[in-house]
């Protein structure tokens, strides 16, 4: 399987068994969060972000998601 994947919140719980079951899967997976999960992986790109913080988020993500060129699937999990 193969597509583009992205997860907010993926540093730990239900994000990071989501990142690390879809890296599993050969998905590319864009993760947000506040802090960097210990993930070593070709297919994984994080950007560092705290979703809480309004008056930032456009000007944070903008050039993060023109880089996604398909998402397939979005989980909002912050």
């Amino acid at each position: 399987m193969s597509g583009n994947i992205l997860i907010t919140g993926c540093s730990s719980g239900l994000g990071l068994a989501l990142t690390k079951l879809y890296l599993g899967k050969g998905f590319k997976v864009f993760g947000l969060s506040r802090q960097k999960p210990n993930i070593n992986n070709d297919n994984f790109t994080f950007k560092n972000c705290d979703l809480s913080n309004l008056s930032t988020i456009k000007k944070d993500l903008t050039s993060f998601i023109a880089q996604i060129k398909n998402i397939n699937t979005v989980y909002l999990n912050a």
